[in-house]
């Protein structure tokens, strides 16, 4: 199915947390170390495009990146901004125009210039950086594999495809500083980076990241016609407050595109239902997911099928 398709999703304000590592900061100093940041942003890029996807481990290198790098605010709301502008170009006898590179900008502006605050950014003027953008805007749930679930827009900036490679030498860009007092108004410190890219996913990448792990998923164990009944039977293992009940579906469709019915079951304790044989005749397909608050909160779980003759 091709990424690019009508659709609303993409239209919401975004407001970012900003987060920030420096290439002199390292653990023997007691800061958080540099490298281990970079070594998590290409880990959380390999996550995000492993197939299968692991959700848990993308969960899991979300959190391991933020535990190496600072938060840096409070910054002016609408100051964040970021771009990849077209760099240098030439024109060609046949196809034109022709651009050579990109230029990557991001700035922003920060409002909490305490003495402290500002001594710290200025001696990291011109150090090469790493900078993560997190959605703070109000929850936003997407479904991965069925399974509903709280969903936050990250932004990192760096070359991180070299970082999932295992590079750490000039993935990151440079880091300038600059503040501005004025009386009878607060200080403002400018935070920016610019860096001419080959393309832009060498300067940003950006992508939906999985703020909570999916629920463990039910498995069916017996799905058969006894007298005039269909009566299908799971178990789950899942961790209790995860999920509170469960979505049966049948279809004599295999890919469950036109369901015959479904049917919510609001106990997690429950481990079978039955229902009448239906009158349709052919494959009848069984699969279902763990929900809580009548919510999807786990992939599918494996699909039964049964003759109905």
């Amino acid at each position: 199915m091709s990424k690019v398709n009508y659709g609303l999703d993409g239209i919401r304000q975004r407001d970012y947390r900003v987060w920030i590592n420096f290439e002199d900061m390292k653990e023997a100093d007691g800061e958080l170390d540099f490298i281990t940041a970079v070594d998590a942003m290409g880990n959380l890029y390999e996550f995000i495009h492993e197939y299968p996807i692991d959700y848990e481990g993308i969960f899991g290198a979300l959190n391991a990146l933020k535990s190496y790098m600072y938060h840096v605010g409070e910054m002016r709301a609408d100051s964040v901004e970021l771009s990849v502008e077209d760099g240098d170009s030439v024109e060609g006898n046949e196809v034109g125009k022709i651009v050579l590179g990109k230029t990557g900008k991001f700035a922003t502006e920060l409002i909490n210039s305490t003495p402290d605050i500002i001594s710290w950014l200025a001696l990291r003027d011109t150090k090469e950086c790493i900078i993560m953008l997190e959605e703070l805007n109000p929850t936003r749930f997407k479904s991965y594999d069925g399974a509903m679930l709280e969903t936050h827009e990250i932004i990192l900036i760096g070359n991180v495809p070299a970082m999932a490679e295992g590079l750490t030498d000039n993935v990151g860009v440079a880091f300038n500083y600059a503040d501005k007092v004025v009386g009878k108004d607060i200080v403002i410190s400018t935070l920016s980076v610019e860096k001419t890219v080959p393309t832009a996913s060498a300067f940003r990448q950006i992508m939906d990241v999985n703020y909570e792990e999916p629920a463990v998923a039910p498995l069916i164990t017996t799905l058969e016609i006894v007298i005039d009944n269909i009566n299908i039977e799971w178990y789950w293992i899942g961790v209790e407050g995860t999920a509170d009940g469960y979505r049966l579906e049948f279809s004599f469709n295999e890919s469950f595109e036109d369901l015959h019915h479904s049917h919510d079951i609001d106990n997690i304790n429950e481990s079978e239902y039955s229902f009448p044989v239906p009158s349709q005749t052919g494959t009848l397909y069984a699969r279902m997911s763990a929900i809580k608050n009548g919510v999807q909160k786990s992939v599918y779980s494996n699909v039964e099928e049964i003759e109905i003759i």
